[in-house]
């Protein structure tokens, strides 16, 4: 068990903080088990990494070589960090306690529209 903690600690702790990387790990096991919690981390992994992979590659590909390895950098150093701010801002909203009946229409509404609720927390 401690092994699995600790190499997505290892992984994440370039992004985020240790205290949130545990907070993600918390929320997570309440909803699967160690197998299954690395299970769907390698899987999300491995999407994210092929996804930023073939991103690159379309980058190259489709401008001048030199200038694409000049700015790929830049740009993929940029959508880590948006990548983080993200995380950051929808780890506060998982951590959030619904507080009685309104509480409860607000966790429905999110459902039906939870892109407002992190670009609002974002401004």
């Amino acid at each position: 068990e401690h092994i699995a903690d600790l190499v997505i600690i290892c992984i994440l702790k370039q992004t985020l903080s240790i205290p949130s990387i545990l907070e993600i790990l918390s929320i997570q096991k309440q909803q699967n088990t160690l197998p299954e919690l690395l299970d769907l981390f390698c899987e999300m992994y491995e999407e994210v990494l092929r996804h930023n992979l073939d991103f690159a590659c379309r980058t190259v590909e489709a401008g001048s070589y030199q200038s694409a390895i000049r700015n790929l950098p830049l740009k993929m150093a940029v959508y880590a960090h948006t990548g983080q701010l993200i995380a950051q801002q929808t780890l506060a909203l998982a951590l959030e306690k619904p507080s009685g009946a309104s509480g409860e229409a607000e966790a429905k509404e999110e459902k039906k529209a939870p892109d407002k609720k992190v670009e609002e927390k974002a401004k």
